[in-house]
C-alpha cells in the first residue's frame, strides 16, 4: 500500500506539474539522479517566531529551520523545479514525549521520502515547525484548545516556509532554482492535519464553530495572540515575509484528519488523501480524535 500510494501520488504530481513526456524516463516519477548527485542543506533559517515548548512564561523568539534536498545544480540544469514541502509527524510534541521514537525531520522515513523525491527531480524542503501542548491537561476542552493551537502554529510555520521559498526567488536570485508557482504539500501522520487544514481552513468562522469554542463562546484559537489565518500579527507571533503568497498547488496527506467536513469548499487546492482503515487515533471515516500518549479524547 505504501509503495502504491507513493507511486500514485508521484504520477498525479507529475501530470499536474507538466512532467509528462515521451522519453524512456519520466521526470518526477522515475529516479533521474542518484544519492551522490543530491545536495542536502541543513539548518536553513526560514523565519523566526515565539516558541511554546518547553513551557515558559517568556515565549522566546527562536529561528525556524528547515532542511533542503535537491538534485545538485551542477548536474541538474533545470531552473524551474517544483517544490514538495514535507510536513513531519509527531503528535505536535518532541520525540519520546510524543509517545514514539520519531516525530521530526530526522526520522528515517522523512529522510528517505525527501531523498526519493529529490532523486526524481523535485526540490524538497522539510521544515522543523513549532510544537508544544499538554496531553495531560485535566479536561477534554483544555486538551482540545492546546492541541488546536499547536496545529494552528504549525500551519503558520509551514506558510512561512512557503513564503520564504517565493521570497528567495525574488530577493535572492532563486538559489534553489524553483518554480514558485509549483509548490505542493505532503503531510505524514500528524503532518496530515496540517496539510489538510492548510488548504481548507480559510475563514475565521471555521475555527470558531461550536466544537472549537470556549464556554464564553470565543474560539479556542485567539488570533489576537497567535496571528491571523495568513500567519500575520498577534501578540505572540512574528510577521515573516510579508507580501509573499502562501498558496500551494496541491495538498497530499498520508494520515491525519480534517477538523470538520464543512471546511471542504469549491476552490480549495486539489487534494490526495491516504489513510489507514484501522488508525486507532484518527478515525478512518469520522469520529473522535484521541491523544496517542494517553488515549484521551480531543475533538
Amino acid at each position: 500500500m505504501r509503495v502504491f500510494s507513493k507511486f500514485l501520488a508521484l504520477i498525479m504530481l507529475a501530470l499536474l506539474l507538466g512532467g509528462g513526456n515521451a522519453s524512456a524516463q519520466l521526470r518526477y516519477v522515475n529516479e533521474m539522479f542518484n544519492d551522490a548527485q543530491l545536495t542536502v542543506t541543513s539548518n536553513v533559517v526560514y523565519g523566526q517566531n515565539h516558541h511554546f515548548f518547553p513551557p515558559t512564561t517568556t515565549y522566546p523568539v527562536l529561528d525556524l529551520k528547515m532542511r533542503v534536498y535537491q538534485p545538485d545544480q551542477t548536474v541538474d540544469t533545470r531552473t524551474d523545479r517544483p517544490v514538495i514541502v514535507y510536513i513531519h509527524t509527531g503528535n505536535f510534541l518532541p520525540p519520546v514525549i510524543n509517545g514514539g521514537i520519531g516525530g521530526s525531520i530526522d526520522d528515517s522515513a522523512a529522510v528517505n521520502l525527501c531523498k526519493q523525491w529529490a532523486k526524481r527531480g523535485y526540490v524538497v524542503i522539510a521544515p522543523a515547525y513549532r510544537v508544544g501542548w499538554n496531553p495531560l491537561a485535566a479536561t477534554e476542552l483544555e486538551r482540545r484548545a492546546q492541541l488546536l493551537n499547536a496545529v494552528y502554529r504549525a500551519i503558520n510555520d509551514i506558510k512561512c516556509a512557503v513564503r520564504f521559498m517565493r521570497k528567495s526567488v525574488v530577493e535572492s536570485g532563486n538559489p534553489y532554482k524553483i518554480n514558485p508557482d509549483d509548490i505542493v504539500l505532503y503531510g505524514q501522520g500528524s503532518g496530515g492535519y496540517v496539510a489538510l487544514a492548510y488548504v481548507t481552513m480559510d475563514k475565521h468562522s471555521e475555527i470558531s464553530m461550536p466544537k472549537f469554542q470556549l464556554p464564553n463562546g470565543q474560539s479556542v484559537v485567539d488570533t489576537n495572540v497567535v496571528g491571523n489565518l495568513q500567519g500575520f500579527n498577534g501578540l505572540l507571533n512574528r510577521n515573516n515575509h510579508v507580501g509573499y503568497s502562501s498558496s500551494v498547488k496541491m495538498s497530499i496527506n498520508a494520515g491525519g484528519a480534517l477538523a470538520d467536513t464543512t471546511w471542504l469548499e469549491a476552490g480549495d487546492a486539489p487534494m490526495i488523501s491516504f489513510h489507514a482503515v484501522r488508525d486507532p487515533y484518527a478515525p478512518y471515516t469520522n469520529g473522535i480524535v484521541v491523544v496517542p500518549t494517553t488515549m484521551g479524547n480531543v475533538v
